[in-house]
């Protein structure tokens, strides 16, 4: 069965920024997909479909390569990770593709298939991880030891797998960033880029943002950071300094704030994270202390150290 979104319309941009929303440039300049127009519902359910098909087709390899590993008689000591990139937007919020800070984009699937540790063969960890946590969790789970392990910004998940019950650490962060279409068209860059379907677009697409896969970090425009709890998923939009390449952390700066308090299982897509409650009084708490990791976290990326200040 194929269920199509039912918030397949554009944001209200008075209540969600407008770089938060990518301009759906990949389908629109074939579809005509704009602001106020979004994919009639056969073509839809067709390209879920597709998309469905996809899914199918590349869980049938996975089954390839873990049957070579058992005729090979190494299944049984072979430790087996399943992880996707990122998510991928289906016509939620009219838009298309990846590079959203919304959950639609930013989860993925990870399953470790560990034989020697039964105990957590078919279950669940519920904490936060980051596919950064990858690499630490495959070194300690081949026993190379700590002092052997490269710096990195990862955190082994071993203990999740040793004791799936336990809480994990508190945060997952992202990042994603924007460039104006009416950069992105411009002359100079079709050329360069040869990014020509954005020549296509309408005029009043300039007046939104878009991903740029080929774009410098001196042409960027805004960066999004987005932080993501066991509850809530908050989000800033920060100016991008082209000639620092850092953000711009103002006092004020657009923002996003979602409640995941009530997600069940299984996953759907269609349930959240369409109604921003960045700018409602009653979420002021939660609001000032994921900004507070947020802004912390970003500093230290930058190399600065101590409470996050503001420009």
């Amino acid at each position: 069965k194929i269920k199509v979104t039912s918030h397949g319309e554009s944001p209200d941009f008075s209540q969600i920024p407008k770089m938060a929303w990518q301009w759906p440039c990949w389908v629109g300049a074939s579809y005509n997909l704009s602001d106020r127009t979004s994919l009639p519902h056969a073509d839809l359910r067709e390209a879920l479909r597709s998309y469905m098909a996809s899914i199918a087709f590349t869980d049938a390899q996975l089954g390839k390569i873990l049957k070579a590993l058992d005729d090979l008689g190494f299944a049984e000591r072979t430790i087996v990770v399943f992880a996707g990139d990122h998510g991928q937007n289906l016509g939620e919020h009219n838009t298309w593709t990846k590079m959203t800070a919304w959950e639609h984009s930013l989860r993925v699937p990870l399953i470790f298939r560990v034989p020697w540790l039964k105990q957590s063969a078919g279950r669940m960890h519920r904490g936060m991880a980051e596919l950064i946590d990858i690499y630490p969790t495959l070194h300690e789970l081949a026993g190379l030891g700590s002092s052997n392990l490269a710096p990195v910004d990862g955190e082994s998940l071993a203990f999740a797998l040793n004791e799936p019950d336990l809480p994990g650490k508190p945060y997952a962060f992202s990042q994603t960033q924007r460039i104006s279409v009416r950069s992105l068209r411009g002359e100079a860059r079709q050329k360069k880029f040869g990014m020509s379907a954005f020549g296509r677009l309408p005029a009043e697409a300039d007046e939104f943002f878009a991903p740029s896969c080929y774009s410098s970090a001196s042409d960027l425009e805004w960066m999004g950071y987005s932080i993501r709890d066991a509850s809530f998923r908050y989000t800033e939009w920060y100016q991008w300094n082209q000639t620092s390449l850092q953000p711009i952390i103002a006092e004020s700066t657009p923002a996003e704030l979602y409640d995941h308090s009530s997600d069940s299982l299984p996953f759907d897509p269609d349930h959240y994270e369409f109604q921003n409650l960045a700018h409602l009084p009653a979420y002021r708490e939660q609001l000032q202390r994921l900004q507070h990791a947020l802004r912390t976290a970003v500093l230290s990326w930058q190399g600065l150290s101590g409470e996050a200040i503001v420009v």
